[in-house]
């Protein structure tokens, strides 16, 4: 779990390019797990959304992580 928090951090506060978040984890338990790590980091939110549009961007097979993504955008839990 930490080298999860390591990485979304580093995505964060580096500005790492969000299409290549959105592609992290081959399993969508792990993208989520990614997702809520991300929502905690000061501009975790915004960088999020950030990511849902890069995820819309690309089409395909992303549904699911766009859904993890706008479900822990309308959480307060973080």
């Amino acid at each position: 779990m930490q080298l999860r928090k390591a990485v979304a951090q580093l995505y964060v506060h580096q500005g790492l390019s969000p299409a290549s978040f959105a592609n992290l984890g081959h399993h969508e338990e792990v993208f989520r797990d990614l997702v809520h790590t991300v929502a905690k980091e000061s501009h975790g939110r915004d960088y999020l959304r950030e990511v849902r549009r890069a995820l819309e961007r690309q089409g395909g097979d992303s549904l699911r992580r766009i859904e993890a993504i706008k479900d822990q955008l309308r959480s307060w839990s973080f």
